[in-house]
């Protein structure tokens, strides 16, 4: 009985070792290799070329493949179709970062075929560049006046300009024709009109009527002079100022001194307008008049002022402010 056992043992190893093993052996692949252009230029290096065939499972072995220097398969490794039971055409694509397309011509599978040469052309849409948002219009401080483009390379003005502070108070106007130029004889881009926070203290025994302006460029000068148009409230005189003897006036920083203008004072239209030659600070001053409200010859000589109503305007010649035998 142990010798059958071990017989039929035998027999089994031997069944065993005479049994042919046959190991699964795919097709031999079809090589492709050539060049690649993208909407008519050479495909930049790494894009993706890969293939797949009509029947048939496609092996992923060098399938897809990256371009180098515009061709796979050249500097790069051939492009293999390989695979069981594949038969067909072949079918190619192109993948970039913009998108895969498919290349129009195709080519039969055939077992063991190649390297064959391939020129792959296709377009693939570039994407729609971001349009840049558009800049808002920079903001523009009140009392400025952006006068670029109206102003020539030399300075002259090309049309009439009117430049208003914020409080509507104070009118500047520049006709066509008239040259500005900054303090470095450079044409105007801008002109500001700005109220000061901190301005000049008036000159003994006067007020600043109203508020003070600071107009720039500072030291921008103007051939011919400009005119400069203020507002007043006459109700807001203090006590002791004669509206008619309001005067305009400029702040010389060299010497510290207010300095009058020569002007015209509206008592009408409650306005004084003068002419200026630059930029810098402007103020309504009022002097307090020793004696006002008593009759006299100098009340006489304006024909009674604005109270008479014969007169209501009334031309100041300039002077130096604070030293009242000046003016």
């Amino acid at each position: 009985m142990k010798k059958l056992v071990t017989f039929i043992v035998l027999a089994l190893l031997l069944t065993f070792w005479a049994t042919p093993v046959y190991a699964a052996v795919p097709a031999l692949p079809h090589a492709f290799y050539g060049d690649v252009e993208i909407n008519g230029s050479p495909a930049p290096d790494g894009t993706q070329i890969s293939a797949t065939v009509d029947v048939g499972t496609v092996v992923p072995v060098q399938n897809p493949v990256s371009t180098v220097g515009g061709s796979f398969g050249i500097d790069s490794p051939k492009l293999l179709v390989q695979g069981d039971g594949l038969s067909g055409n072949i079918t190619f694509y192109v993948t970039n970062e913009n998108g895969t397309a498919i290349v129009g011509e195709t080519y039969p599978f055939e077992i063991g075929g190649g390297p064959t040469p391939l020129v792959l052309e296709v377009t693939i849409a570039e994407p729609e560049p971001t349009p840049s948002p558009t800049p808002s219009a920079p903001t523009v401080p009140h009392g400025t006046t952006d006068v670029r483009g109206m102003v020539t390379t030399a300075g002259v003005f090309l049309e009439p300009i009117t430049a208003t502070s914020e409080d509507e108070l104070l009118t500047l106007t520049i006709p066509e024709g008239t040259v500005g130029l900054t303090e470095e004889l450079e044409p105007l881009d801008e002109i500001t009109v700005v109220i000061m926070d901190e301005p000049p203290a008036p000159p003994e025994d006067a007020h600043v009527i109203g508020l003070t302006y600071d107009l720039g460029p500072d030291g921008a000068t103007f051939d011919p002079p400009i005119t400069l148009t203020f507002s007043y409230d006459p109700d807001a005189l203090p006590e002791g100022v004669a509206e008619e003897d309001l005067v305009l006036a400029y702040y010389n920083e060299a010497t510290g001194e207010w300095v009058e203008l020569v002007g015209v004072v509206d008592t009408e239209n409650n306005t004084i307008t003068a002419s200026v030659p630059h930029f810098t600070t402007f103020a309504i001053i009022g002097s307090v008049t020793r004696g006002r409200g008593s009759t006299d010859s100098s009340d006489s000589s304006r024909g009674g002022g604005r109270a008479g109503g014969s007169n209501t305007s009334k031309t100041r010649t300039g002077c130096l402010l604070g030293i009242l035998s000046f003016c």
